[in-house]
């Protein structure tokens, strides 16, 4: 080669070097994180109704989402994605909390049906009946159930505070202990008040 044409070389060489240092890479893709984020419940619900261990997963995934990257690290773009995904549909709900309905369960099983009067017995089975209907179910969530759970713990416990005596009529004890009540212990003498 002729040292002109080598210089010539050289210079475009150089130009092609510096051209292809001035190419930039097209910003990578988020659209996929982006639809993946939007899928994650709020902080205040991951914290209140899943487990700790698959709210912590999901926490994970979304903090170790890093913006800015180009099209030559979509690859990454794409796991972190993959990653939240897999995170969100690995959530597991808290089960509901049925520990008062089952102790209501068992307090009204313990009624003895002929001491109540019908109405008031039947008013409290037709509440055990629902309240053991709900405890049967497998799937109850903290989420979506705890609040059926608590009403119905309720409506039972009131069933059963509602119970009616059979047989008795009460109005005289009641009358009695309303007239005892009324009494004043510093009009009696010590030896009958106490």
């Amino acid at each position: 080669l002729k040292e002109d044409e080598q210089a010539q070389i050289s210079k475009m060489v150089e130009d092609l070097i510096a051209a292809k240092a001035a190419l930039k890479f097209v910003d990578a893709d988020y659209t996929a994180v982006d639809a993946a984020l939007a899928k994650i419940p709020a902080d205040a619900d991951l914290a209140a109704y899943y487990t700790t261990d698959s709210a912590t997963a999901v926490i994970a995934a979304r903090n170790a989402v890093v913006r800015g990257l180009k099209k030559n690290r979509q690859p990454d773009v794409d796991k972190m994605a993959a990653d939240i995904e897999t995170a969100v549909a690995n959530l597991k709900l808290i089960p509901a909390d049925t520990t008062a309905l089952k102790a209501a369960i068992d307090e009204a099983k313990r009624v003895n049906s002929a001491l109540y009067t019908a109405d008031s017995y039947n008013a409290m089975k037709a509440e055990l009946d629902k309240a053991e209907a709900l405890y049967a179910k497998t799937d109850l969530t903290k989420k979506d159930n705890q609040a059926e759970v608590d009403a119905q713990t309720k409506a039972l416990n009131d069933a059963i505070t509602a119970l009616v005596p059979a047989g008795a009529d009460y109005t005289k004890l009641n009358n009695a202990i309303k007239a005892f009540e009324a009494l004043t212990e510093s009009d009696w003498t010590a030896d009958t008040w106490g």
